[in-house]
């Protein structure tokens, strides 16, 4: 199945409907929860809005030495623009030592450095090679059964370093694999659906917590009766295979959204939803 043909089919059709009237139409979906840290009560009227109440605490030095840090939705985007534009650079100009310099920016602003740096590390001299590649492998029209046999490194780490390089490419981590497993449920619940379709049968991951719970007792956990969305593992394949769903599914919601996210250019649409699904995905179980 390519694009074309996930995105025309017709329960995604469905699904897209679902989340428009979700995205602009206020009380038609509210989340609400504390974020552990700093105690922090977090609301959504609707998916748009969850994107307008972003916040992501992130601190880091750049390549100069100087820290670089923020809070808010612009704070992020503009650090993600600039780390973006030296990781290109440095991979157009097959610059392996300053390739590692932005990987390791973008790792530390998303608070996801360990063991994903050192892999980094270890490609040594064929780092950019590695990079070049992936972005064109990634960029191709190609089916999910071709994506299912690329040879590439999946991470929550690495999706973070290919967002900033492959085109139409959006951040896929145990977040906002929470949250599109968690709207689904929704949309199939009142949808009258008895089982999750295929197409839309994302993964999600587990929050790492100090406590010894059961997965069923993870915030993080959208699974409910009959509704069951298995976990991200650690198969680079199912992974990659996740992310350009929600790639093709993102694209198609920021195309037929004319209200909100659609009078965004495309990378910034992108990343706005995106930035959505991060927000709503952070808990999902608020009881």
């Amino acid at each position: 199945m390519r694009e074309n043909e996930y995105v025309e089919s017709e329960i995604v059709q469905r699904f897209i409907n679902w989340l428009l009237i979700r995205v602009n139409q206020p009380e038609k979906f509210t989340h609400s929860y504390v974020i552990a840290r700093g105690k922090i009560s977090w609301e959504c009227v609707s998916i748009y809005t969850a994107y307008k109440n972003y916040i992501w605490s992130f601190r880091y030095k750049d390549d100069d030495g100087k820290v670089v840090s923020g809070v808010k939705y612009e704070d992020n985007q503009k650090a993600l623009k600039n780390i973006s534009l030296k990781l290109k650079n440095s991979i157009a100009q097959r610059d392996n030592e300053k390739c590692l310099l932005a990987c390791r920016e973008v790792l530390d602003w998303g608070g996801v450095k360990k063991s994903n740096y050192q892999k980094i590390i270890d490609m040594k001299n064929e780092r950019c090679n590695y990079f070049i590649k992936v972005k064109e492998n990634l960029e191709r029209d190609e089916s999910l059964e071709w994506y299912r046999n690329v040879d590439l490194y999946m991470s929550s780490g690495f999706t973070k370093i290919y967002s900033l390089i492959v085109r139409d490419f959006v951040i896929y981590d145990s977040r906002v694999g929470a949250a599109l497993c968690y709207l689904v449920r929704k949309f199939c619940q009142e949808s009258g659906l008895d089982i999750i379709p295929e197409e839309l049968k994302f993964s999600w991951g587990v929050l790492r917590m100090n406590t010894k719970s059961k997965i069923g007792e993870n915030p993080r956990n959208p699974n409910e009766g009959t509704y069951k969305f298995p976990i991200i593992t650690n198969h680079h394949n199912s992974h990659l295979e996740n992310n350009i769903r929600a790639n093709w599914l993102v694209k198609e919601l920021y195309r037929k959204d004319v209200e909100s996210f659609g009078k965004l250019d495309i990378k910034d649409g992108l990343r706005a939803i995106e930035a959505a699904l991060f927000m709503i995905g952070y808990k999902i179980r608020t009881e």
